[in-house]
């Protein structure tokens, strides 16, 4: 009877049905260098899936300015890489160009090339080193996926389960499996699958996995953080991080955001940063529908973010 009862359990395992599928990524790279004699420091997101398309922002480091200058452009099969620079105009309310990079990137991700201004009267050298110790850029990563989940409330038609992610390298040798994952996908994300960051800024990216939360109308999506262990060379979860379900990366500060709107006026952003192997709050800032601004400032002290300053203003 025992034996009859394995048997089924293992008639009905063969019976799911499971799908892998190569997945979408990008990567963000944080960047210094030299315009001719001018240090400046850099963040580029490029999409390999998208035919090269890059965007990113730059600042002279010198600069006291806190605005950046906005980058878009392509890198193409050659690693020949070209970019747009352009800035906000509040007088146009919009953005100019005022200038473009052309040159070329190499596999460890180097640029070297030219900047001139938009009216190409002015041309001076360029040199980008990435601030990154590797890269997974010659990684290749797929989705297991299944249909067959016993969930009512959530439409197979447009989800399903994401159990594993696949990790190759470029020969197609598996190095890793990111398994116990469980979340659900929409089958027709238009969104990257997978993106590599650094998130506890220690020089190695790390992976972060797209999910969806099928009953939310806002917010409908988060990503689980894989942090890359240089000891082990494995991707280890970070439940930590996983809390704050969207995070984003900023290499000129150092510091991970999480933004919430409720489109009526409502902004709150929260600033953290990585320190001793966990996570702290630094930051908060409010902005409300009726005008008024809230800056929280934090010290790490004991092992707690412990308030500071608090300032409110209207606007």
């Amino acid at each position: 009877m025992r034996q009859l009862f394995f048997i089924c359990i293992l008639v009905n395992l063969s019976l799911l049905s499971y799908s892998q599928t190569v997945a979408t990524y990008r990567l963000t790279v944080p960047f210094s260098g030299f315009v001719d004699k001018y240090p400046i420091e850099m963040t580029l997101e490029i999409y390999p899936s998208q035919n090269g398309y890059v965007s990113g922002m730059y600042k002279y480091a010198k600069s006291k300015s806190k605005n950046y200058l906005s980058l878009e452009g392509n890198i193409a099969p050659s690693g020949n890489i070209k970019l747009e620079e352009s800035y906000y105009d509040p007088k146009a309310d919009g953005f100019r160009v005022s200038g473009y990079f052309s040159g070329s990137i190499d596999n460890g991700y180097n640029i070297s090339g030219n900047w001139a201004d938009s009216a190409a009267t002015k041309s001076l050298q360029l040199a980008l080193t990435p601030k990154l110790k590797e890269f997974h850029n010659g990684f290749r990563f797929e989705l297991v996926t299944t249909s067959d989940f016993d969930d009512d409330d959530v439409d197979k038609i447009y989800y399903s389960l994401l159990t594993d992610v696949i990790i190759r390298n470029t020969d197609g040798k598996e190095i890793q499996t990111l398994t116990g994952i469980d979340r659900y996908v929409q089958k027709d994300n238009e969104a990257d699958d997978i993106e590599l960051a650094d998130y506890n800024f220690d020089g190695y990216p790390d992976i972060a996995v797209y999910y969806a939360f099928p009953g939310r109308t806002k917010y409908d999506w988060g990503q689980l953080y894989f942090l890359y262990n240089p000891q082990t060379g494995k991707f280890e979860r970070n439940l930590e991080l996983e809390r704050y379900e969207r995070v984003s990366v900023n290499y000129f500060d150092y510091t991970l955001g999480v933004s919430f709107a409720d489109g009526s006026g409502n902004e709150s952003d929260y600033s953290y940063i990585y320190q001793d192997g966990h996570y702290y709050l630094i930051k908060e800032d409010h902005q409300t529908e009726e005008g008024k601004s809230t800056i929280i400032n934090y010290e790490v002290k004991g092992g707690k973010s412990v308030e500071v300053s608090r300032k409110t203003m209207e606007f």
